[in-house]
């Protein structure tokens, strides 16, 4: 039987139908494409930030290493100048010096432990020596025989300190 116009219509539609809905997902994994690439290119740029801050925060760490005896002889130089006579301009020239250098390492992000007096605390300092005693609580840090130091929150130099501990009664 011979096809009615009717039928040729429908053909045609059906035909641009298909390839309509062709195009669409060709569309969608396009999209899809450019949206995983659009993520990846984000992911690139964080994990490249990432990377700097950690290089920077290592070549800082390196260079504060290389820095930190001078640090030490500073103080070192500071508590002898103090037992000398006239030697209060000697060590007020000293600890200007010293703060100086103290507020330029803040400003990196290297700040001085606190420990003295503080509770022992292993992951900021060292024991080197312990000393009985009963004017302190047990685990007390009683002297810093070396200062620590943080970077960013993180201990990149433990202080050196003597703890007490309490007398036995024994």
């Amino acid at each position: 039987p011979p096809k009615a116009p009717r039928d040729g219509f429908v053909e045609v539609a059906e035909e641009e139908l298909r390839a309509l809905q062709e195009k669409a997902g060709e569309r969608d994994q396009l999209r899809d494409k450019y949206l995983r690439a659009k993520a990846d290119f984000v992911n690139l740029q964080n994990r490249i930030e990432r990377e700097r801050q950690a290089w920077s925060e290592t070549a800082l760490r390196v260079f504060f290493m290389k820095l930190v005896p001078v640090l030490d002889d500073l103080d070192r130089a500071l508590n002898a100048s103090s037992d000398g006579p006239d030697s209060d301009g000697l060590a007020q020239g000293f600890r200007m010096v010293a703060d100086s250098l103290y507020r330029a390492l803040a400003q990196c992000g290297i700040e001085p432990i606190q420990a003295k007096g503080q509770r022992f605390d292993p992951a900021l300092h060292e024991a080197m020596y312990q000393e009985e005693t009963n004017e302190h609580p047990d685990q007390t840090v009683l002297d810093e025989l070396q200062r620590g130091f943080t970077l960013n929150g993180q201990v990149i130099r433990p202080a050196k300190v003597k703890v007490s501990r309490r007398k036995s009664t024994a």
